[in-house]
């Protein structure tokens, strides 16, 4: 026993030691690296000194070499001269600066690096009466919890983060037990900055995620004082449980940072119609802010239609993708109608989400005349509101008319509409539009000009199978369609390739569409007629 008992410890000291020198090779190759970068800048600032010192000697011969010259021209010269080189210098120093920031920046991330292979996470566990004062499910919660917070802080102190921090648990009340942990996990997001800035793999997309966690005032006072340098692309809060202080923090950090792409409060109530107006000002003089989501977000003093109208009205010039889902947001008649008027406008605006509120069939109506004069939203979101099978047919009449050729080549190709997935009758517009994909901001759509297509022959094929496609020819084809017509059936003669079934911007197969050959046959076995046609529609319009 005496003898296993020792072998045991032999080996874990072997393995302890064979650690420390891990360790400690790794912190030589660091810090060789810190002197590489080191010398690396202080020659640059050799080479610097060096330019000025040979622009200051040509700034000098050019004053001996006009002494002979009247003064009026030397002067001119001179000045001409010296401008051209003060030009020359400044573009010198900022490039030699920016390249100085960049090394100074890594140095102080390798800097930083070194000082955190000492470091131990030391927040303590929550203590007894904690524990014992909570139910099993809680106490789940809570053990999750306490793992994410310390892996997430570990990483940044270690430098093995990507730039994406995320926390999150299901409604986990804040008690005073878990302040040493946040202490902890603020501490490393106030210096994680240096990481960010060094990673390029974080250039576009590092994201901070708190979740239904419960963040008290003393919590968001340390997230401020970590916030004010630490520079994320996407922040999203939900469900925090911080009212006004927490709301106040948020947009604080949207005004300051301005990298910021996406900004997200779910279920954090903002009480204050100056909350809304001041996040529309920030967004509106924002550099990058493209994706704003406010799902549940208005509080009981705050009408959501008149956020909605202030937030359109301030900034749809910048927004891409806004999402406003179970606000309480019904137009009352509105005979201005904000929602139709900035879908008809044609903004940059890719994604609407508003499901969840109270609009109705007379909105649909409105919005669906809209639909017709934008080509830029790809997606609608108006699942759970109030519409009927009135409003919902009139929708899917602005993206697929089947009354002619002419109306449906006019319809809207972009739009996707979470058209209701019980109801079978839309079936065929969400294989020709698209699937909505209410979760995805970067959702992408079919391509519009073969959506197009696709809505022509959907209709040559009814035809076909009906009565005959020249029969309509005298009333319904106008000369431009023609050749589309003609392009549609041979785009749709693939259908059993296998590149155009994999192939994600193309309107999938339908099988209920006739073959090509069918519509080709038949136009072909009349083709005196379709001919007669077309000439007598192009001497028309010559």
């Amino acid at each position: 026993m005496s003898i296993d008992g020792a072998g045991c410890s032999e080996g874990d000291s072997s393995a302890g030691l064979i650690a420390m020198k891990s360790t400690i090779d790794e912190l030589v190759q660091q810090n060789r690296t810190q002197n590489k970068n080191m010398a690396n800048m202080l020659q640059l600032m050799k080479s610097m000194q060096g330019e000025m010192k040979d622009m200051r000697g040509e700034i000098t011969q050019l004053k001996e070499k006009c002494d002979n010259m009247e003064s009026s021209a030397c002067d001119r010269r001179i000045e001409r001269k010296l401008g051209e080189m003060e030009s020359g210098m400044h573009m010198k120093l900022n490039t030699n600066q920016m390249k100085l920031l960049g090394m100074d920046e890594r140095l102080k991330y390798h800097e930083i690096l070194l000082q955190n292979q000492q470091w131990k996470y030391s927040a303590p566990r929550p203590s007894y009466q904690y524990w014992a004062g909570i139910n099993e499910n809680a106490r789940g919660h809570a053990e999750e919890f306490l793992d994410q917070i310390k892996k997430c802080t570990e990483e940044m102190r270690y430098g093995n983060s990507k730039g994406d921090i995320r926390i999150h648990s299901n409604h986990l009340q804040y008690n005073e037990d878990f302040l040493p942990h946040w202490k902890e996990f603020t501490n490393a997001l106030e210096q994680y900055h240096h990481h960010l800035n060094h990673l390029v793999e974080t250039k576009d997309d590092s994201k901070l995620v708190l979740w239904k966690i419960d963040l008290s005032d003393e919590v968001l006072d340390l997230f401020a004082k970590a916030l004010k340098s630490t520079y994320f692309h996407r922040l999203s809060l939900d469900s925090n449980n911080f009212g006004q202080k927490g709301i106040k923090l948020a947009l604080d950090y949207l005004e300051i940072n301005d990298r910021l792409i996406e900004f997200g409060l779910v279920a954090n109530p903002i009480n204050s119609m100056k909350d809304i107006e001041r996040l529309c000002t920030i967004i509106k003089n924002h550099p990058t802010m493209t994706v704003l989501t406010l799902n549940r977000c208005m509080g009981l003093y705050v009408n959501g239609y008149d956020v909605f109208k202030l937030i359109l009205t301030n900034c749809m010039d910048k927004l891409q993708y806004l999402a406003l889902s179970y606000n309480d947001i019904k137009t009352d008649g509105d005979n201005s109608n904000s929602i139709s008027y900035f879908i008809r406008s044609n903004l940059r605006l890719g994604t609407l989400n508003l499901y969840g509120n109270k609009l109705n069939d007379n909105d649909a109506l409105e919005i669906a005349s809209s639909l017709k004069h934008n080509t830029t939203l790809a997606v609608l979101g108006l699942d759970d509101n109030n519409l009927t099978s009135i409003g919902w047919k009139v929708l899917g009449k602005a993206v697929f008319d089947k009354t002619s050729l002419n109306s449906a080549a006019d319809s809207n190709h972009t739009c996707v509409i979470d058209f209701p997935e019980n109801d079978s009758d839309f079936d065929e517009l969400r294989e020709i539009n698209g699937t909505d994909n209410r979760h995805n901001p970067l959702n992408q759509n079919f391509d519009p000009i073969l959506v197009r297509q696709k809505k022509i022959y959907t209709i040559l094929s009814v035809r076909n199978k009906n009565s005959s496609n020249v029969d309509h020819f005298d009333e319904d084809m106008p000369v431009e369609l023609l050749p589309e017509m003609l392009m549609s059936i041979q785009k749709y003669a693939v259908y059993h390739n296998a590149d155009f079934r994999t192939n994600r911007s193309l309107p999938p197969r339908d099988t209920r569409d006739v073959k090509p050959l069918s519509i080709m046959f038949e136009i072909l076995q009349r083709w005196d007629k379709s001919l007669a046609v077309f000439e007598a529609l192009s001497s028309q319009r010559e």
